[in-house]
């Protein structure tokens, strides 16, 4: 009764009363090769016989029982179901839980938004798009842009064209092929060209980027993975913890 309960049994089951009780693995193979009528019948009042029996009426079938139905289960389930269970629950719906989520909705991430979406995006943005560009734009497009097309189509374009439609053409021809094209061409050139690309490349550029790349960046980064990083991971590895 005890070899025809024990096929039955599920994979962990036997595995528990080959480990607790002694049977080996070769004894299960022989046991489910043969019929269990001869195989209680060759082992009549063996050894075999005798432990089964042992096993199914005495202390040791109680705690393979016990192992089962008893306490022990009831301390595998106090750990699935009980306290230790509702400690794991509360580690993650509770408590714990709720400063993890204010950690990340409440004060802190407030906060690291602020930074990111609030003034110093907005110090950010103002220098990227707005005094700043203004100025950049103002020196691409605006005053410098307007005294080089001055230059170009206003005074001295109608300067050329006077010399160019009127009498003074003759003059005008020989001052664009001598001592005034090459005035003309040097103010073009040389010193309006050096001013506006000064303007441009150096001392704008250089105050642009010390602006984006310098001060900004190192405040934006300290305050965003420095005071802020340092106190999310204290708040989440020691309180936590």
């Amino acid at each position: 009764l005890l070899l025809l309960s024990y096929l039955n049994m599920s994979k962990t089951t036997q595995w528990i009363m080959i480990r607790d009780f002694g049977f080996s693995q070769t004894e299960v193979m022989e046991a489910r090769r043969q019929p269990v009528p001869n195989f209680t019948r060759a082992h009549s009042g063996g050894v075999e016989c005798w432990r089964a029996r042992h096993l199914m009426n005495t202390a040791t079938r109680r705690r393979a029982l016990d192992l089962k139905n008893g306490a022990t289960r009831r301390r595998a389930l106090d750990l699935k179901n009980g306290a230790t269970r509702r400690r794991a629950l509360d580690l993650k719906n509770g408590a714990t839980r709720r400063r993890a989520l204010d950690l990340k909705n409440g004060a802190t991430r407030r906060r690291a938004l602020d930074l990111k979406n609030g003034a110093t995006r907005r110090r950010a943005l103002d220098l990227k798009n707005g005094a700043t560009r203004r100025r950049a734009l103002d020196l691409k497009n605006g005053a410098t842009r307007r005294r080089a097309l001055d230059l170009k189509n206003g005074a001295t374009r109608r300067r050329a064209l006077d010399l160019k439609n009127t009498a003074t053409r003759r003059r005008a021809l020989d001052l664009m092929n001598t001592a005034t094209r090459r005035r003309a061409l040097d103010l073009k050139n040389t010193a309006t060209r050096r001013r506006a690309l000064d303007l441009k490349n150096t001392a704008t550029r250089r105050r642009a980027l010390d602006l984006k790349n310098t001060a900004t960046r190192r405040r934006a980064l300290d305050l965003k993975n420095t005071a802020t990083r340092r106190r999310a991971l204290d708040l989440k590895n020691t309180a936590t913890q």
